[in-house]
């Protein structure tokens, strides 16, 4: 990656609960894949990278290292994916660009992320659970459908987080909404 400091010289800096990569951080992600990344209304295209016990989004930079726009540790993260199981298992699944499309939510900010494709987010999903020994890695909840979470990140006019009650509220709410279907079929 070039920078061990990765948000030192981005434009976003980190707010207090973000983590900067460690000093003795591996330069080497474990995992890259380009995404969809959506704040509030805008989409961009992104490079995703895991490193040990940090998430970075980064602007990808013809001929040179991508440039680092946001860094966020695992611990402080929570990331929503649809789905009731393993890839594929269930055929009420969601399907589309939802059903390849992850919520990440952070104290102070929130994005979704488009994967190329379903079992692409899954990989990256078993990856954000399952993290080095001794790193706690991101708390991934599973709902059946994540479609009112991501239309709600996506009417947002800016970046902005989701309150605990706001998030429970709209968790809580997509739960029903998916029981009261199951119930009348």
């Amino acid at each position: 990656m070039g920078q061990v400091n990765c948000c030192l010289g981005s434009r976003v800096y980190p707010e207090p609960k973000q983590q900067r990569l460690p000093q003795g951080a591996s330069p080497e992600p474990l995992q890259r894949q380009r995404v969809r990344v959506t704040q509030g209304r805008r989409t961009r295209k992104r490079d995703l990278l895991l490193f040990r016990d940090t998430l970075v989004i980064a602007k990808a930079k013809r001929d040179s290292a991508p440039r680092p726009e946001l860094c966020l540790a695992l611990a402080m993260l929570q990331v929503f994916s649809s789905g009731k199981g393993a890839a594929g298992d269930d055929p009420k699944e969601e399907e589309g660009e939802d059903a390849k499309s992850l919520a990440l939510i952070w104290p102070y900010g929130s994005c979704i992320l488009t994967f190329c494709s379903r079992v692409v987010k899954e990989l990256w999903v078993s990856a954000l659970l399952g993290p080095p020994k001794g790193v706690e890695g991101a708390q991934v909840t599973q709902l059946p459908s994540i479609k009112l979470l991501l239309k709600e990140l996506r009417h947002r006019k800016a970046a902005m987080t989701l309150r605990d009650s706001s998030l429970e509220r709209l968790v809580k709410g997509q739960v029903e909404s998916d029981s009261n279907i199951e119930n009348e079929n």
